[in-house]
């Protein structure tokens, strides 16, 4: 352990999974692009005895308490750290649904900052900032990015030294709490970042990563990823369906690799089509695809999707005729985000010599 530092900004990035979401849950192959957006968490000296959290866009975006932070003695981190383990057991007992693990928003970055001070010889004081410019619920890996966020820079603060795979672990570790069986690919791109072809048992970093994409937020899903996953394993579980997505993402490797646009366009299409037969496109987000497929383009959600109301995070969109006036239709919002090959960095508090955390 070295000598805690006395400031540090760690930032993560979020993600989009362009092929093979949901089927990834069945050992297929998907791919999974880390982007511009990010968690940042900033660790400090606090003024006074405790740990201060303070948490002002989770607090809001998650429409929790109006506090947006807390200060709470080192010592009871390990109460919260129990306390979410144990509703974690419950859920894999089949007591608690995933999306009754989690009761509050602070409950992950607690939990990710617990996972860090078990390993401290002593941390009585310290500020930590979490900020994300990753909208929540949208598919962006949002969580998985504050999680490393949060482990990497109070690690270093703390000069307790990780490596990427003892980051990515933890980082896993916290995803429990928040997805109830997570399968790696977000905790994954945000820790290593660039453009991985995922597989649990095998990721495998490819040699380029996207430029700018376009990206639609159709809003946030009223059903939680872990509700999700649990809705399409009641259904497809035994289904030789995830061939067919694994058919796509190696399709789709290709045209990313050759740089072949037509084929890419065909790719996403088919994509969509197999995550609307496996339930998780809501009828109006179809509706939205299938108004830009009309116009020429393709388009298909990049993470769970929705087995409940209209909304479905975000939407890939490739082209297509006046899909600006169509999102304004919808009354979606249009944003574009661009392939970083970076995964969590330690931007400010470095020692000499110290690498990038785990990116």
């Amino acid at each position: 352990m070295k000598a805690p530092a006395k400031d540090v900004i760690a930032k993560a990035p979020g993600k989009i999974i362009l092929s093979g979401e949901h089927s990834v849950v069945y050992g297929r192959p998907a791919l999974v692009q880390a982007v511009g957006r990010s968690a940042t968490a900033h660790c400090s000296q606090a003024p006074s005895e405790g740990i201060i959290v303070r948490l002002p866009d989770i607090m809001r975006a998650g429409a929790g308490s109006l506090d947006t932070h807390f200060s709470i003695p080192a010592a009871d981190f390990a109460t919260v750290r129990r306390r979410l383990q144990q509703r974690h057991q419950r859920f894999l007992a089949g007591r608690l649904k995933s999306a009754e693990i989690v009761t509050d928003p602070a409950d992950l970055s607690m939990y990710a900052l617990a996972l860090i001070l078990e390993r401290a010889a002593k941390a009585s004081r310290m500020l930590l900032t979490v900020h994300s410019s990753i909208p929540s619920g949208a598919g962006m890996g949002s969580s998985a990015a504050v999680s490393a966020a949060v482990i990497a820079g109070a690690a270093a603060y703390l000069g307790i030294e990780l490596n990427p795979d003892d980051l990515l672990a933890l980082v896993i570790e916290a995803e429990k709490i928040q997805h109830g069986r997570p399968s790696g690919i977000d905790p994954y791109a945000t820790v290593y970042g660039g453009l991985t072809l995922f597989r649990k048992d095998s990721p495998r970093r490819l040699q380029r990563s996207l430029g700018e994409m376009t990206l639609v937020n159709t809003g946030t899903p009223l059903s939680s990823t872990g509700e999700c996953v649990e809705h399409v394993a009641a259904h497809y579980a035994d289904s030789s369906i995830w061939d067919d997505f694994a058919a796509v993402t190696a399709d789709m490797q290709r045209a990313l690799e050759s740089n072949d646009q037509p084929l890419l366009q065909h790719c996403v299409r088919r994509n969509h089509h197999l995550l609307d037969r496996i339930g998780v496109v809501p009828p109006r987000v179809r509706d939205f695809i299938s108004r830009v497929e009309r116009g020429g383009g393709a388009a298909k959600i990049c993470g769970a999707g929705a087995v409940r109301g209209p909304s479905a995070g975000m939407v890939w969109l490739l082209g297509g005729h006046n899909t600006v006036a169509l999102c304004a239709e919808f009354g979606y919002t249009l944003m574009t985000v661009k392939g970083t090959s970076h995964g969590v960095r330690i931007l400010q508090g470095q020692r000499p010599g110290q690498s990038d955390a785990a990116g």
